[in-house]
């Protein structure tokens, strides 16, 4: 999304439409990741380019897919800072709870990065690694006992 915004941006498109097609390419990839378990980063770029204007579509596609590819990769600023909001915003509804001190800093950790639309995913990802800590710590929690 970081990416489809930087390109908006540079095409000068109204702030509405910018927030349009980047709402549009959320839905869309999370339908897409959603659905199958094994998508690649062509897929992902027809995507987002799809919501871009017409011309020079395959110079905005090799662009859009160099960055993406790019950012992707361990040690990158771009990948290190997305990575750290969502684990700020995970953390933050795991202790906090997914009511709305939970919901509100995990939106503090997201809008730095601009992924505030995610939150509610993310919120139910937190849900989700919490019941699992839980189940975890009922099951195994005599084992960890004998361990200290």
């Amino acid at each position: 999304m970081l990416v489809l915004r930087q390109i908006l941006i540079s095409e000068k498109a109204p702030n509405s439409y910018t927030e349009t097609a980047i709402t549009e390419s959320v839905q869309k990839l999370s339908t897409l990741l959603d659905s199958s378990a094994d998508v690649g980063l062509e897929e992902i770029v027809d995507i987002l380019v799809v919501t871009s204007s017409s011309e020079a579509l395959e110079t905005k596609k090799d662009i859009m897919s160099r960055v993406l590819l790019k950012s992707l990769q361990n040690g990158d600023i771009i990948f290190n800072k997305v990575s750290a909001a969502v684990y700020t915003a995970l953390r933050a509804v795991a202790l906090a709870g997914s009511g709305v001190k939970g919901r509100k800093l995990a939106e503090v950790a997201l809008r730095k990065v601009g992924g505030v639309i995610l939150l509610d995913r993310v919120v139910k990802a937190g849900e989700v690694l919490v019941k699992t800590a839980v189940v975890s710590c009922q099951v195994h929690g005599p084992w960890y006992r004998c361990l200290v």
